[in-house]
């Protein structure tokens, strides 16, 4: 089944009201789920 895309040669202005304003964690303990990776990082600073 096909899809219809709308294709412009401008750029579109995004709504970003609903998305808060940032999704990355401002810490190593805000990571959920991810501890392999958390320590190999926490290694990597220090």
């Amino acid at each position: 089944m096909a899809k219809d895309r709308i294709i412009s040669p401008t750029a579109q202005k995004l709504d970003d009201s609903a998305a808060p304003p940032s999704l990355r964690p401002k810490r190593l303990d805000d990571y959920i789920g991810q501890r392999d990776l958390v320590e190999k990082l926490r290694i990597t600073l220090e």
